[in-house]
């Protein structure tokens, strides 16, 4: 039986020589737990791309450890952001440098929803298609643009944009930043890497939730992003959330079968009433 997901997802290389970006949207059996992970590797040689895959595959392994329903979802993100960081710390083999990777992570229950990022892989909330939550970035330009004396559009230029403050795998452990958000039917997320955000704008968002298609938007909106990058357009990466889609996915899955069954009670009820 095909599982009911709430998350889509697309990832580019954009004009990078490899992917060092790396995402998973995972359901339950049941269709009512959700975890979506995003993670931006860094480093030289494919180090990049080993960290970025390593968050991924401890994110897959925790969430099969737990039976695709983690009670305490805080704690599950904090072991994973921590679980990664040390793996990723193993595949050092230059004690002053080794692959690093961020990380946005979000898990949904029936309870709520649950968030936790480090570095400046991002994670938007959004109600009705609005946006009204991002996460603060990890870097020094954050409390610049939060006093005003830099602006988001000329963050996005900034020879500082790339430094990060924290980061999985670095020398010193990370503090991962929680978050949870209350759930309504409206209620979406949306996490992306710098490739996607830095050439998307948030007043663009609320289209990409609007789609009729999510999958088909998160595929759109990625190549608009690398499109914009230009030659040396970054990695583009972009996770989505949404409810808004899951009841009519479930239904073109199932439609066959309810046109059969409906077909046989028709037929049957003929026989029966003739």
């Amino acid at each position: 039986m095909p599982r009911r997901t709430c998350g889509y997802g697309a990832n580019l290389i954009g004009g990078r020589a490899e992917q060092q970006d790396a995402y998973a949207c995972l359901s339950s059996k049941n269709g009512k737990n959700h975890l979506l992970v995003v993670a931006d590797g860094m480093g030289g040689h494919q180090d990049g791309t080993k960290a970025s895959e390593t968050v991924i595959a401890v994110a897959r392994d925790l969430w099969r450890h737990h039976k695709e329903a983690p009670t305490d979802p805080h704690g599950f993100l904090e072991t994973l952001c921590q679980d990664a960081h040390a793996q990723i710390r193993s595949l050092w083999t230059d004690e002053k440098a080794g692959p690093m990777s961020t990380i946005a992570a979000l898990v949904v229950t029936p309870a709520g929803a649950w968030w936790a990022h480090v570095g400046d892989t991002r994670l938007y909330a959004l109600r009705n298609g609005r946006p009204v939550f991002r996460t603060d970035d990890h870097t020094p330009l954050t409390s610049l643009v939060l006093s005003g004396s830099l602006t988001d559009e000329e963050r996005k230029t900034h020879p500082d944009q790339n430094k990060l403050l924290r980061a999985l795998g670095s020398t010193a452990v990370p503090k991962v930043t929680h978050g949870k958000i209350a759930m309504t039917p409206d209620t979406g997320f949306l996490l992306c890497t710098d490739g996607f955000w830095s050439a998307i704008d948030d007043r663009e968002l609320p289209a990409l939730f609007e789609s009729a298609d999510p999958q088909l938007a998160c595929q759109t909106y990625a190549e608009l992003a690398t499109k914009r990058g230009g030659e040396h357009a970054d990695n583009v990466t972009v996770a989505l959330f949404t409810k808004r889609h899951a009841t009519a996915s479930t239904f073109r899955t199932y439609w066959p079968i309810v046109l059969a069954i409906l077909i046989s009670l028709t037929l049957l009820s003929t026989l029966v009433f003739r």
